[in-house]
């Protein structure tokens, strides 16, 4: 007889969301990117990898889907790039730095 394992609950699912007030610098000039994102497994992964992205100056909005393993992000190109904003999603994983794997799509 095999015993059922009981799997355990995302520890992240229950991460607020980031709030940032917005300085007037950040919303002179805006750009859109979009990445492929792999890793991302649950609605907790989508929180560390958004919250991990607004907390860069410049990064005025971040969205992430784990379905459709995208992220998005609006932010201000002369306050930060996209190799600033790959890097952050991919260190969303803490202590496993390779958990997600960021690409530019758009």
């Amino acid at each position: 007889m095999t015993q059922a394992i009981a799997k355990k609950p995302c520890p992240f699912n229950a991460l607020d969301p980031f709030k940032k007030d917005l300085p007037h610098e950040e919303r002179q000039v805006l750009s859109f990117a979009q990445f492929h994102v792999s890793g991302m497994g649950c609605a907790g992964c989508e929180s560390l990898i958004c919250n991990n992205l607004l907390a860069l100056p410049g990064v005025v909005s971040a969205e992430a889907d784990h379905v459709r393993q995208w992220a998005e992000v609006v932010y201000n190109p002369e306050l930060t790039d996209h190799q600033v904003l790959i890097r952050a999603i991919n260190l969303a994983g803490g202590n496993n730095p390779s958990k997600y794997q960021a690409r530019l799509v758009s």
